[in-house]
Parts: structure tokens; sequence; C-alpha cells
């Protein structure tokens, strides 16, 4: 599926893309089935959110098109090593990825890279019986700490020796087991969790925050895509991430 948004120009970005580059073909990009807004939203067979948006501007200045398609997260991450996908809307930076998947320079050195799509913090639910509080010590996690599969929050947690919950794919599901067996622990991004906790009054999202990462717009290795096209795809999300009023509408929209 094909997406398009009103061009957004600014004079920076002009600059940057004054002299245009030949993408080839439409640029493909997988994105995660599980519903991650607002970055990612999934609705359907549709998909939208901020990523989409900021992708979807950057590519447009080239007068090029952009397809998401919508794939479990570890069948994105496969199929985007083996070069079925150019590259990856929204990923977090792993040595391990590194090998197969090109991410902006010095990303692995930076805690907030000048070239990341976002900065989110992943928080700690429980129940609200549960008298534990949260204050940033991964150890006293109530367990068994639910995170969906693949993603690399949950495999941290796992390298750290603790008993991690990762069957399910989505963070919805990990919300229901949390309900149902009324033990343990949810980690996920803050803006998931207000939205699927709302008003519940038996659950708690703990204030000090489990950890914050940066999420990428990263490119397989055996793209057609030169290190040249792809640092000017980078640095057109760069400016417009650093757009406020472009930024500000975008969140607003998803906020709604």
């Amino acid at each position: 599926m094909r997406f398009s948004t009103q061009t957004f120009l600014t004079a920076t970005l002009l600059l940057i893309f004054s002299s245009s580059i030949c993408v080839g073909d439409t640029l493909k990009l997988c994105v995660s089935d599980s519903n991650w807004h607002p970055y990612v939203i999934i609705e359907g067979n549709e998909v939208s959110g901020i990523y989409i948006d900021m992708l979807t501007s950057a590519v447009e200045l080239l007068s090029h098109e952009i397809e998401f398609e919508i794939l479990p997260w570890k069948r994105c991450l496969h199929q985007t090593k083996e070069g079925k996908y150019d590259g990856i809307a929204g990923v977090s930076y792993q040595k391990k990825r590194a090998v197969y998947l090109d991410y902006p320079n010095n990303t692995n050195h930076s805690t907030h890279s000048e070239f990341r799509l976002s900065q989110v913090e992943y928080v700690v639910v429980t129940m609200q019986k549960d008298a534990h509080k949260f204050s940033g010590d991964v150890k006293t996690l109530p367990v068994p700490i639910r995170s969906p599969l693949g993603f690399s929050i949950g495999i941290e947690l796992e390298k750290q020796g603790l008993l991690v919950d990762n069957a399910a794919l989505n963070d919805s599901a990990n919300i229901r087991k949390l309900r149902r067996d009324k033990t343990g622990s949810v980690v996920l991004i803050k803006e998931m969790a207000l939205l699927l906790i709302n008003n519940n009054s038996d659950l708690t999202i703990h204030k000090q925050p489990l950890k914050s990462k940066a999420y990428f717009l990263a490119f397989s290795k055996k793209t057609k895509l030169t290190q040249h096209q792809k640092a000017q795809l980078w640095n057109a999300g760069k400016n417009i991430r650093k757009n406020k009023v472009f930024m500000h509408k975008t969140f607003a929209k998803y906020h709604q």
C-alpha cells in the first residue's frame, strides 16, 4: 500500500535535496504489526503514525514514492536482512542487528543521536494492589516481566538473568495477561501504557522510567541505495524531526 501526505518543505530541506538522488524503485520499508501509538499505528491493513508521516514527507521531497508493509516483527527483521525490504521504519540499535542493518553514524555511541526518529521512554506497569514501587533497579521488577516477542527491551532484560515472558506479539496482549494472572509486570513505551490503561484503576504506571531508547530508520545492507542516498534520507529525517511546527502538528494529529 502507498501513502501520500502534503509535501512539507523547509529551506534547510530544500538545500539538502537541491540535487535530486535516484532511489530507483519505490522505497520499501517494513513496520511491526504491533500497534506502537503514536509512532506506528495499525488499523486493519492500514498503517499511520508519526514515523509514517516523517518518512513519507522526506521521500516526497525526492519526487519518489514510499511503501510500508506490516509484518510480524521477527519477520520484518529477517526479510530486511535478506534484502526483501530497503529498510525498517523504526528500529532500535543492537550490535547483532548492525551486522545486517546500516544505522546512521555513531548511533551506538550516543544516547540521543541527532539522526533518531524518536527517543522514547519504557515504563513499568503492575497491578495496583501490588505493593512494588519501581525505583530503577530492574532486579526488583515483579516477574514474569512481559515484553512482545522479538522486542529488544525484553531481550536485554533476559540477558540480565531476569524471567521474561515474550510469548505475546503485542503490548495489548501483555496487559491482558497481567490482568488475568494478577502478577508480574509489563514493560512498554509510556505512550502505549497511557493509551492501553487509560482510566483503569486496577493498573499502575510507575513514574520511574525503565529505560530511554532511540529508534531509527535503518537500511538493509542488501539495499541498492548508496551510502550517499542513505545519508540524504537520514538528514531529511533529522531536519523534519527538528522542525517544531511540523512535529507539533504531527503529534497533535495522533493525540486527538
